[in-house]
């Protein structure tokens, strides 16, 4: 009994499906004949489907790209010609590409034979839409009072941008010459913003817009217990440096006249030491009986040391009693409580630096 009902069911199905397939057949028949349906569309509605999975064929309705590649198989051996508004194009490999459409309705037209022998042809429309619009990088998806709400992006040059806002008001925005665009919400109001951008050219839209999501709050936390200007600008941090400025204005100046007073002393310092080095070198150059056209360094620099005894050398010597000595080896020779000259020191003691020569003889400038 239910293997009856089973088969009566299943029967039943057949019929209603058979039946369906012969009424759209109908239909179709009737609307060609009373010019309701067009052959293009017939032809997509009954081949489209066989004809593409024969083919193989990735063709979007709607591309933003007008040198798109369209990826097909050749199903056969027997070449495959493509027509693209009017212009055919023979022996066709895959993948072709398009050749720079416009942006607008274009008609394309695929001719082959299929593994059994069979011409096939599949006329398609698509539909060139301009490149999408894209939100500019680094756009703030969280804003605080009172800073104004603004979005921009880039886009086709000389296109429109057609931006909706929460999904009540649209506006309708056009491209520079750059690819830019900007907007800025007028008022806005405390809550959350969504906004949608559609590419627009030409009277045709590209289906596939940008979302961006904005949340524009009150004052942030950190800032609200800041000063604010009479504009109710929040103040920036050069104006607040000078507001303190002003406020511990004698503070501040104590301090520039210390800093002040601290580098004169310094500089004075440097000078009184300069001045007091070149007074010791002038005296030093006269306990030794040098001209002006003789300094400290020409003796240090001299072979050995040796120097003759110039004539205020040896007049003072007589002066004080004692021999003027001739050579170095007979100064050696000499009483050991005989004074030395300034050359006998350079003499015995080969190296000298500039701090004990100095020191030395602004001795011996201080006892003759």
């Amino acid at each position: 009994m239910d293997h009856l009902r089973h088969r009566t069911t299943s029967s039943k199905f057949a019929v209603v499906s058979f039946s369906i397939k012969v009424i759209i057949t109908i239909l179709l028949a009737m609307g060609l004949s009373m010019g309701w349906v067009s052959p293009q569309w017939s032809v997509k509605a009954a081949l489209a489907s066989e004809v593409r999975k024969e083919l193989q064929l990735v063709l979007p309705e709607y591309i933003d790209d007008p040198n798109y590649k369209v990826v097909f198989k050749n199903p056969s051996k027997s070449p495959v010609e493509i027509t693209v508004d009017g212009k055919t194009y023979k022996d066709v490999k895959s993948p072709f590409k398009l050749p720079g459409l416009s942006v607008g309705k274009h008609r394309i037209i695929f001719k082959f034979t299929n593994k059994q022998g069979v011409l096939r042809v599949l006329p398609l429309d698509i539909v060139v839409v301009p490149r999408g619009v894209r939100f500019a990088k680094g756009l703030k998806t969280l804003v605080y009072q009172p800073e104004p709400l603004v979005v921009s992006g880039t886009g086709t040059p000389r296109s429109e941008v057609l931006l909706i806002i929460n999904g009540l008001e649209h506006k309708l925005l056009k491209v520079a010459i750059d690819g830019k665009w900007t907007y800025t919400v007028p008022n806005p109001k405390l809550g959350t913003y969504t906004f949608l951008a559609f590419a627009l050219k030409d009277g045709i839209i590209n289906p596939k817009p940008v979302k961006l999501v904005v949340e524009y709050k009150p004052t942030h936390p950190i800032t609200r217990t800041q000063p604010s200007s009479p504009g109710g600008q929040k103040k920036s941090v050069t104006e607040q440096i000078r507001n303190y400025i002003k406020e511990n204005a004698e503070y501040f100046y104590a301090g520039v006249l210390g800093l002040t007073s601290m580098l004169v002393a310094y500089l004075v310092v440097k000078l009184r030491r300069y001045l007091r080095e070149k007074q010791e070198e002038k005296t030093l150059a006269e306990l030794l009986g040098l001209g002006d056209d003789k300094t400290i360094v020409e003796i240090l620099s001299s072979s050995g040391g040796r120097k003759k005894k110039t004539k205020k050398a040896k007049k003072s010597e007589k002066k004080r009693g004692k021999k003027p000595t001739k050579s170095r080896a007979k100064s050696k020779k000499g009483s050991s409580s005989s004074k030395k000259t300034g050359v006998d020191l350079l003499v015995s003691k080969k190296v000298l630096t500039k701090e004990e020569f100095l020191k030395k003889f602004k001795k011996k400038g201080d006892k003759s």
